[in-house]
C-alpha cells in the first residue's frame, strides 16, 4: 500500500491506488505521511475503532497484526516514523479492544529491528523465513536469538524454500518444507511455522 515501484513480480507498486494518497483525495502527500501526519493517524483510528467493534469478538483471531513485511518499503518510509506509529497505534488498540487479543506486526526475515521489536505494545515477535540452507537448525537459532533480545514469544509468521514459489524440483521430497516445520515447533517457537507456499505444495 505504499510501494511506489513495481516488486520483483512487477506489480504491488499500490501508492497510487491508496485512499490516504493525496492523488486520491487523501491527507498524505507521501507513503510516509500516512506515519506522520494527525490526519491519516486519526483516521486509522476510526479504522482501528471498526476493526475491533467488527472482529474483536471473533473467538478464532490470535492477534492483531498492523503490517506484513512493512520494512520491504522502508525505501520510501522513515523508520522512526514507522516506529513512532507503531507506539502510538499499540496503545490505542489495547485501550478499545475489550477482549485483550494480542498484537503484532510483520518485518522481513533480513531485520532484527529494535525500534520495532522492543515497543511493549507488541506482545509477540515474528520472522519470515526463505532460503535458508539447513532450516531446522536456522529456525531454533532464529527463535533463540529473537526471544532473549525482545524477551517475547517467536512466531515463524512466513516460510518457504524460496521467496519465488515451491515447486517439487526446489524442495524434493518436501524436505524443506518438513525442516521448518519440525525446526519451528521444536526449536521454541510459538508455534509451527507459516508455509507462504503451502497452495502449491499438492502438486508434487
Amino acid at each position: 500500500m505504499f510501494e511506489t515501484k513495481p516488486d520483483f513480480w512487477g506489480a504491488n507498486d499500490n501508492w497510487k491506488l491508496n485512499p490516504y494518497n493525496q492523488a486520491n483525495g487523501g491527507p498524505c502527500a507521501t507513503p510516509n505521511d500516512f506515519f506522520t501526519n494527525a490526519e491519516a493517524r486519526a483516521l486509522y483510528l476510526k479504522r482501528l475503532r471498526y476493526l475491533a467493534a467488527r472482529h474483536g469478538s471473533g473467538p478464532n483471531l490470535l492477534a492483531w497484526e498492523f503490517f506484513n513485511e512493512i520494512d520491504n518499503v522502508y525505501g520510501a518510509l522513515n523508520p522512526a516514523s514507522v516506529a513512532d506509529w507503531h507506539s502510538v497505534m499499540t496503545t490505542a488498540l489495547k485501550a478499545i479492544d475489550p477482549f485483550h487479543h494480542l498484537v503484532t506486526t510483520s518485518l522481513t526475515g533480513g531485520s532484527l529491528r529494535d525500534e520495532i521489536w522492543s515497543l511493549p505494545g507488541l506482545d509477540f515477535t515474528q520472522y519470515h523465513s526463505y532460503g535458508e540452507s539447513s532450516p531446522a537448525t536456522r529456525m531454533a537459532e532464529v527463535v533463540s536469538t529473537m526471544r532473549s533480545r525482545y524477551q517475547k514469544p517467536v512466531l515463524i509468521g512466513e516460510f518457504g524454500v524460496d521467496f519465488r514459489g515451491w515447486t517439487p524440483q526446489s524442495d524434493p521430497f518436501n524436505r524443506g518444507f518438513r525442516q521448518y516445520l519440525w525446526g519451528s515447533a521444536l526449536g521454541g517457537s510459538a508455534g509451527t511455522g507459516m508455509s507462504w507456499w503451502w497452495q502449491d505444495l499438492h502438486k508434487e
